[in-house]
């Protein structure tokens, strides 16, 4: 039987998540919701540790705080960070209050989800608008599942993977603002299936591809890229 944490807005702390993982006292975080809309604050930066899996529903929004300070939200720091092995985020939303902001889309700041040398990652059912940066960011990692997640005008790339190795992006659908809808650099054994990824007016300026797919450094390589079924319109 799985041990829950049920957190309710002002629970949403360091503390809470440090009591979740493999080996500690429980493995689950549910965002609890009362029927309606209920806003988790997103104050600080949240390291996970191995283990952690977080749901919600639609009506649990995480939000970051209005003009969050540079010097705590400094670029490539996400609101969640994590690596190892084992994390399973499903069904909540996140909103970056990007008009609440102080700094640039596309600058590394805010991105929601930053991975490290984690596997077994699966980021599913999740809503992400409104943002300054990616809506996830993940390096160095293996066994990768980003699946039916609904992205709507993130500041740069909606899903990043970087030196990665099997990873499935699929059923998702995303509108585009700064730059990649769905982007691989230096990664193997990667499919992009069955994505919807639109352009809009809505989310200006309306730049970059809808898949990317690269190496920009000698070191790299790209294999084993499988890009099929998906549906990319710029209306």
């Amino acid at each position: 039987m799985t041990n829950v944490l049920t957190l309710t807005p002002g629970t949403f702390l360091q503390s809470s998540f440090d009591k979740v993982g493999d080996g500690r006292k429980y493995e689950e975080i549910e965002l609890k919701t009362t029927g309606t809309k209920t806003t988790f604050t997103a104050k600080i930066p949240i390291q996970l540790h191995p283990g952690t899996t977080i749901t919600g529903d639609e009506k649990a929004i995480i939000q970051l705080i209005p003009y969050a300070s540079t010097c705590l939200w400094k670029p490539q720091v996400p609101i969640f960070s994590f690596s190892g092995e084992n994390y399973l985020f499903e069904g909540f939303t996140f909103d970056g209050l990007a008009d609440k902001q102080s700094v640039l889309h596309g600058k590394g700041y805010h991105n929601l989800f930053g991975g490290s040398r984690a596997s077994n990652v699966k980021i599913r059912n999740v809503k992400i608008q409104n943002s300054i940066g990616d809506g996830v960011r993940i390096l160095d990692s293996r066994d990768v599942t980003f699946s039916e997640n609904k992205i709507y005008g993130v500041g740069h790339d909606g899903f990043y993977c970087e030196r990665c190795v099997d990873v499935e992006a699929s059923g998702n659908e995303i509108y585009t603002r700064i730059n990649s809808g769905l982007r691989s650099k230096g990664s193997r054994n990667v499919i992009f299936q069955d994505n919807i990824i639109k352009s809009t007016a809505k989310y200006k300026p309306r730049t970059g591809p809808g898949i990317q797919v690269e190496n920009s450094r000698a070191n790299e390589t790209t294999s084993n890229v499988q890009i099929l079924n998906n549906v990319i319109d710029g209306e």
